[in-house]
């Protein structure tokens, strides 16, 4: 297999990619599309499973917040286990796949048990959580001067399904129950699942580690809590976080929001969500690679500051075409900084084989505080309306604005601009 060094300009600091890692690195990519079309779907299912089970805004709630839960602990797990088996990413891409499949497709067949449709959710989005720390940690560890651009572009076509899935659940909706949606929709996309699980299963390009496990756990756990210290990792984990517990209440809330008080159809309330996603689509990678060249901090406190703007702007605007301009300028940079601060933290841990490690913690930390924000955005839905949630969601970008100020200011070293 002819080999090639990833580089534009500069170079990618001497790392040999061969062209059959470079197809790897964009299959990954691309499957995420298929990943991210399954879980922003199911938001604009939940309005109708709530209605079916006469689930409150609180109950509501849980059922998102079990699939932060699910999704965070399997993310923490997944990133230790992927850094010490950096050879095996490849299997737990396509054991991730597969769960995401079977798990939404049961939901849809215990669609009287409240109880049952929350131990569901949980499997699928198991699947998530096992999917992002070997994807970004083998992208990182494929172009390490360029992994803003390879997070963002990864990213990117997961917005890509952020916005293909509402839609095409919300025209759906339109002529199937919601069991039957899902129910059809794993019927026709079982066979791609399994045609990307074949494929996932041969990536994976690092040599294994050496010693028994728990002495390589251990080790693992060491390097880890050296790494994670500092206040300039506290300070990334915690805007993260904060971003991540405004941005659940802010996508759970808003189709319902749209359903109840604008009395917005199926098909209008899944464009508004894809909408979220698609003006992210083409700008987050670009954002990316800008960040690649002078630095993220500014660009995430810059990001922020807008941010806690825009979801007050959703609910006082009058008309419908500037609700869906303010949604549309939401979504042209809020997601961008998801993808900045995975940056900054694979930054910091270059080259200690902990960049899996990273992404799991910063996601079991996202979900974790998620899962809280969901149930909390739902206790203010159901005492002031849906649109207490909008407000509570800019507090906590206010929030996140000024914990961004306290980030480390990483500049790429001289020549190291891709």
């Amino acid at each position: 297999m002819a080999q090639v060094t990833e580089s534009t300009g500069g170079g990618d600091g001497g790392v040999i990619v061969t062209n059959g890692e470079k197809a790897t690195a964009a299959g990954v990519i691309a499957a995420h599309t298929i990943e991210h079309i399954y879980t922003r779907g199911f938001i604009v299912l939940l309005p109708h499973i709530a209605a079916s089970l006469g689930l409150s805004p609180v109950m509501t709630g849980a059922i998102d917040g079990s699939r932060q839960v699910s999704s965070g602990l399997i993310s923490v797990i997944a990133g230790i286990l992927s850094d010490m088996y950096q050879h095996r990413r490849g299997q737990m891409l396509a054991i991730a796949m597969l769960i995401i499949g079977f798990g939404y497709f049961a939901v849809s067949l215990v669609d009287n048990l409240y109880v049952l449709v929350i131990i569901a959710v949980m499997v699928g989005n198991a699947g998530s959580g096992l999917w992002h720390p070997p994807a970004l940690g083998l992208l990182a560890e494929r172009f390490p001067k360029r992994k803003g651009f390879a997070i963002s572009l990864h990213r990117s076509t997961g917005s890509l399904g952020d916005f293909i899935g509402p839609i095409i659940i919300g025209a759906l909706l339109a002529v199937l129950v919601w069991q039957d949606v899902l129910r059809y929709g794993m019927i026709l996309i079982l066979p791609l699942f399994l045609a990307i699980a074949v494929f996932m299963r041969r990536t994976g390009t690092a040599t294994p580690g050496q010693g028994n496990f728990w002495a390589r756990l251990g080790s693992q756990f060491k390097v880890t809590g050296r790494s994670f210290s500092g206040a300039g990792m506290v300070s990334v984990m915690l805007v993260s976080a904060i971003r991540g517990m405004g941005d659940r209440a802010l996508i759970l809330y808003l189709p319902f929001y749209m359903r109840e008080n604008l009395e917005m159809g199926d098909l209008s309330v899944g464009f508004h969500v894809g909408l979220l996603a698609a003006m992210g689509i083409f700008l987050g990678p670009m954002i990316g690679s800008i960040s690649d060249r002078v630095g993220r901090k500014e660009l995430i406190v810059g990001i922020m500051a807008v941010s806690m703007v825009l979801p007050v702007t959703m609910v006082i605007t009058g008309t419908a075409v500037a609700f869906t301009a303010s949604v549309a300028a939401f979504g042209l940079f809020f997601f961008s900084v998801n993808s900045l601060t995975q940056a900054v933290a694979m930054d910091i841990t270059q080259g200690q084989r902990l960049q899996s490690t990273a992404i799991g913690l910063m996601w079991g930390s996202n979900a974790g505080f998620g899962a809280i924000s969901t149930i909390l955005a739902g206790v203010l839905s159901q005492i002031w309306g849906f649109p207490a949630a909008f407000y509570y969601a800019s507090a906590l970008f206010a929030l996140g604005f000024l914990v961004s100020l306290t980030m480390p200011s990483l500049k790429p070293a001289a020549g190291e601009n891709p």
